[in-house]
């Protein structure tokens, strides 16, 4: 009899290499999925009294690569968005984080394109486009329902606009990208027109102390846009709203920017929440309860009142469908310091 050690009429186990890179690829999408959750955390807790403690976490919870970066830009943006009063604050994140990778070393896929200042501009564009396109789901609202959607989205066009108006004056971003952001948005589109003119007002005045300057290269393209208001306000087409708006960065261009200074933000502080829930105290008075109730039935909220979900959004959709797409082209042009 054979003994049972015998194995030579069986054959021998082969190693698959392909269970060990299969186990491999499931730890590093766990570990991917681990910081992704770790850096969402950190941000969800983000305050201007908290920020240095969490600062501190953000660093060591696991960002090595390239996709870490985007993920940590795609949710700074997001926040950005609706947390209007820590626009600063993010802005000072992108700033030291910068400094942190570029002095460390931090990410180990180092590529050419895994640069944070080129992940920075990928997100400015995509977020740019995305906000200038109409929002889903307005189809069939009207009235109040349609009022608030409406909100909520000009809310965050305008934390966006506001975001990468910042990072442009913080250094963040080629100054040169305000060149490619105000010409799209004072582009003639009778459709849109309102809604990119609101946020080239709040883009302009973001920007405009720090780049209305004559020595600057590209400074002649700049008053370009701004001759351009100027006949949009002579003509009186748009809202009076929009048009007070335009007059009023106008008329701060003419006083060489003095009402609002540049910010520096080595020595200015973001706001705190004990100011936000002071401000918002504030705004609950009488009187703030009047203005902001006329401001609501004048302005936009007869519009709402006035057109349905369907109205507004198709007609915002043939401009994006029918005509070129909103979009500020290849930006990698701008990855220079101009």
């Amino acid at each position: 009899a054979r003994s049972w050690r015998q194995t030579d009429d069986h054959q021998k186990l082969e190693v698959s290499e392909r269970a060990w890179s299969s186990a491999q690829r499931a730890m590093k999408l766990d570990a991917n999925e681990g910081v992704t959750r770790a850096m969402k955390s950190i941000l969800n807790k983000l305050t201007v009294e908290k920020f240095d403690a969490l600062y501190q976490k953000l660093l060591v919870c696991g960002i090595e690569t390239r996709t870490h970066i985007e993920t940590l830009m795609r949710e700074v943006f997001e926040k950005a968005t609706t947390q209007h009063h820590f626009i600063t604050m993010y802005v000072n994140l992108c700033a030291r984080l910068h400094r942190w990778l570029t002095d460390e070393s931090m990410i180990k896929d180092a590529q050419s394109q895994c640069n944070f200042k080129r992940i920075l501009l990928n997100q400015c564009q995509s977020s740019f486009e995305q906000y200038l396109e109409p929002p889903e789901g307005l189809d069939g609202l009207e009235g109040d329902e349609l009022y608030v959607a409406q909100v909520k989205y000009k809310t965050k066009m305008l934390g966006n606009i506001k975001l990468v108006g910042e990072l442009i004056r913080a250094g963040m971003l080629a100054p040169k990208i305000a060149i490619a952001v105000s010409a799209e948005l004072v582009r003639d589109d009778p459709i849109v027109l309102e809604e990119r003119l609101e946020t080239l007002a709040v883009f302009l005045e973001t920007v405009g102390p720090v780049l209305d300057d004559r020595s600057w290269a590209h400074f002649a393209e700049l008053n370009t846009v701004f001759e351009q208001m100027e006949r949009i306000v002579a003509r009186g087409a748009v809202a009076p709203r929009i048009c007070f708006l335009l007059r009023d960065v106008l008329d701060r261009r003419l006083s060489r920017w003095q009402v609002q200074k540049v910010r520096d933000l080595t020595t200015e502080k973001p706001t705190t929440i004990g100011q936000v829930h002071e401000k918002a105290r504030q705004d609950q008075t009488p009187a703030s309860r009047v203005s902001r109730t006329w401001t609501q039935d004048s302005g936009a909220s007869s519009v709402a009142r006035t057109r349905t979900g369907s109205d507004w959004s198709g007609s915002r959709r043939k401009a994006f469908a029918g005509g070129r797409p909103v979009s500020l082209g290849s930006l990698g042009e701008f990855d220079g310091a101009g």
